[in-house]
């Protein structure tokens, strides 16, 4: 298995039970997981904290669209993997080509997870 120790992963995702799905594995893993469950409170986290390896992003926010978020974090930092989680479709297959952006669609499964995550970490 992939050791993935050490890593700093922000969530920016407004559901409870992901958010505690993603804290429970990560925390197993030695993951530092940051939990935001807005658009805006994500990005401030991210700008404030430059440390973070990746970014596990919800498209649905209460407060912003998730592509607004994406373009904001990668404009404060160009080259953070981002994981865009999804429920609705393709809505974003036009990143399929990008290194640094995984899309994976709702409802997932942990090793999927964990395998787009050391992926895009170089893990």
């Amino acid at each position: 298995m992939t050791d993935l120790s050490g890593l700093k992963i922000l969530i920016i995702d407004d559901t409870d039970e992901l958010l505690e799905f993603h804290e429970t594995w990560m925390v197993r893993y030695k993951i530092e997981p940051v939990m935001c469950s807005d658009g805006n409170s994500g990005i401030k986290y991210f700008s404030d904290h430059r440390d973070i390896d990746l970014v596990i992003l919800d498209i649905n926010l209460p407060d912003m669209h998730g592509k607004d978020v994406f373009m904001k974090l990668r404009e404060i930092k160009p080259d953070i993997p981002i994981i865009i989680s999804s429920g609705y479709g393709d809505e974003y297959d036009e990143r399929k080509d990008d290194s640094l952006t995984g899309v994976l669609q709702k409802p997932f499964f942990l090793p999927a997870m964990m395998e787009m995550v050391a992926g895009l970490t170089g893990r």
